[in-house]
């Protein structure tokens, strides 16, 4: 599974329309990704959803295990 498809799954399963994760087009974060030192993804603002403990999720870190599963994980930025 690509990286941009397990960001959109994890959208659909954690609080997003349907619609909405299978319309948006997450972007890798070079800027962000480099700062953090793992993989970060980004939704635009308008796809953005509450999962309900603060702002809304925009940001993903995408994991990759066994060289070819990929999972996303709703992060926050750091304030």
């Amino acid at each position: 599974m690509p990286s941009k498809n397990a960001v959109r799954t994890t959208m659909a399963i954690t609080g997003s329309s349907f619609p909405a994760a299978v319309k948006c087009n997450p972007k890798y974060d070079e800027r962000a990704s480099k700062y953090t030192h793992e993989n970060v993804y980004i939704i635009p603002e308008k796809y953005a959803y509450s999962v309900g403990y603060g702002s809304d999720v925009r940001m993903f870190t995408v994991k990759t295990y066994l060289l070819i599963f990929h999972i996303a994980y709703p992060t926050q930025p750091e304030v």
